[in-house]
């Protein structure tokens, strides 16, 4: 039933890359702008994570508009964004630099365009030093890196009181570099050691990011960290770097060797199990060597700075939802105001409609005027999603109706809310939209631009479209013409109208509700046109929605669905 409409490219925003930091070998994933992807462990998933700890149907990242959304869809060992487990089926706005673990993988996100806030803060310009590659010493510090000893009998009463001075400064501290520098402060005074750095995983392997450094005297070039060290602190065990290395060690350009490290520590920050940060002190030749009996002072801060991480993360993560939720909230309420009710008569229109927003907000239309010729309505669906399309929808609704209401033009309103609409869309939005004007005697003038969802049904049979009417989406071309096409309604006329997020929401494996199932639905409510009319019509509608939630993986809807359900005539 219906005609599919032609395609045109949607407004997208950035790609996103997942690169894994932690777990077995993978390639970077990368999604496409404006797109969803599965995560999980069945083949068909665009991200596959062949693991046991993964579920078939882990995740899902959904791009709405600039923002991408990380959903866990109920994984049996939980989805997690810094070290927070994510509530099922609760979609979660994704940062640049953000630390995503699914099973025994830990990936860095890369994306730009994030809410405000949203990302992972960069170093600032006091203390971090930013982006850098690390030392490949793999080959010359075999047998040198040593897990440090067991925790000692306690600490000393400086170390107990710089431990608490820390956790005071912990909490007092405004962000994610504030408590680097905090942390590496009081680490140094605490241990011994003359240099030191916090280093959260990097870009590209091997890197990592100075969020604080002290002691490397502010020349980029003597900031030079063991990779070895790091890939063994990564596993979770705090680790050192020996003195029992040989002189005959060999070099490979700016050596360990080279840069005269004597003894180098690494100790994991972890926010739950995962390790989002290290605590990197070395000391040099020639320099005072760090106490040998550091490592418990230095795990102990690392647990508070943990702890302090993940309160932090907590924080960020609930300001992100905020963010989106009043964003959203803000564009529902515009269109709850100027929408009709979800069913009614307007003349001799008897209808049902519902709005099903799938990013919180539709970026879809309906709307009955009635009108001194007649009876007018309106479905459309402006390209995008989140709360921008939503209040360009607001906007296209509100000028058809005031345009309309004034002169009663189907074809001028059209034609003036393209101008406005191509004037203004410098991100290259568009609306697709139907609208028609049903006089009292049938004769239904109509506009299809680029819409395609609709049909008419007499005696439970779809009626052949004329193609005429049919013209490109609102906002494309400031010149484009719309001329309206016209059918005959007959008494008792069914007119559907949907948006293509009915019969393009996909199940679990990818496969489309379709039309075939839109039609199964509809059969189903088999006193469709009985005596209470506007009944008959909602109970349509609610047959469609449930077959549609039932096909939807967790009952959300992957875009904006709507169904408008409109008989012609007395019954």
């Amino acid at each position: 039933m219906g005609q599919s409409p032609t395609k045109f490219a949607r407004t997208t925003g950035p790609e996103l890359r997942l690169r894994a930091l932690i777990g077995p070998a993978l390639e970077e994933f990368v999604v496409a702008p404006g797109s969803q992807a599965a995560i999980g462990r069945s083949a068909s998933c665009e991200v596959c994570l062949l693991n046991e700890a993964v579920s078939r149907r882990h995740a899902t990242v959904t791009a709405r508009g600039l923002v991408w959304l990380l959903t866990d869809e109920a994984s049996r060992a939980g989805t997690f964004i810094n070290g927070m487990r994510l509530a099922p089926a609760v979609a979660t706005p994704l940062g640049q630099g953000d630390l995503v673990r699914f099973g025994p993988w830990t990936f860095r996100v890369d994306v730009a365009g994030t809410l405000a806030g949203g990302g992972r803060p960069e170093p600032s310009s006091h203390g971090g030093t930013g982006l850098l590659h690390t030392l490949d010493d793999t080959g010359e510090t075999q047998g040198r890196i040593e897990r440090l000893p067991g925790r000692g009998t306690g600490l000393a009463s400086q170390r107990f009181a710089l431990l608490s001075e820390c956790l005071e400064y912990l909490t007092a501290a405004a962000d994610e570099v504030a408590m680097a520098e905090v942390v590496l402060d009081h680490t140094l005074r605490g241990t011994g050691y003359p240099r030191g750095a916090i280093l959260t995983p990097g870009q590209g392997p091997g890197d990592v990011i100075v969020l604080a450094s002290m002691g490397f005297e502010g020349a980029a070039e003597t900031l030079t960290f063991s990779r070895s060290l790091l890939a063994e602190a990564a596993n979770g065990a705090s680790v050192v770097l020996g003195e029992s290395a040989s002189a005959q060690q060999p070099n490979f350009g700016a050596s360990i060797a080279e840069m005269r490290v004597e003894r180098a520590m690494c100790v994991p920050v972890k926010v739950g199990d995962m390790v989002c940060a290290f605590i990197y002190l070395d000391t040099r030749r020639g320099e005072r060597t760090g106490s040998a009996d550091s490592g418990p002072f230095c795990e102990a801060i690392a647990r508070a700075y943990g702890l302090s991480l993940a309160n932090h993360m907590r924080g960020l993560l609930e300001r992100r939802q905020r963010e989106l939720t009043g964003e959203l909230e803000s564009a529902r309420s515009v269109q709850q105001s100027i929408s009709p009710p979800s069913s009614g008569s307007v003349k001799h229109i008897h209808y049902a409609a519902h709005v099903e927003p799938g990013a919180f907000v539709a970026g879809d239309l309906f709307d009955v005027l009635d009108l001194p010729g007649g009876v007018a309505l309106l479905l459309g669906d402006v390209s995008g999603h989140g709360a921008g399309p939503g209040m360009t929808m607001a906007l296209t609704q509100a000028h058809l109706n005031a345009h309309l209401r004034a002169a009663g033009d189907l074809a001028a309103a059209v034609r003036s809310l393209n101008t406005y609409l191509a004037e203004r869309s410098a991100d290259g939005r568009f609306v697709s939209l139907f609208a028609a004007l049903i006089s009292p005697d049938g004769l239904m003038r109509f506009i299809d631009a680029g819409h395609g969802h609709w049909n008419i049904r007499r005696g439970g049979s779809a009626l052949a479209l004329p193609a005429e009417g049919r013209c490109l989406p609102l906002g494309i071309e400031i010149d484009a013409e719309f001329a309206p096409g016209c059918i005959q309604l007959a008494p008792g006329d069914l007119i559907v109208l949907y948006s293509d997020g009915v019969p393009e929401q996909r199940d679990i494996t990818g496969e489309h509700f379709g039309l075939g199932r839109l039609d199964t639905a509809l059969a189903a409510t088999t006193h469709l046109g009985q005596t209470d009319v506007v009944r008959s019509a909602h109970d349509g509608v609610q047959a469609v929605f449930a077959a549609l939630r039932a096909h939807a993986p967790g009952g959300r809807f992957d875009d904006d669905a709507t169904l408008a359900l409109l008989r012609f005539g007395s019954m």
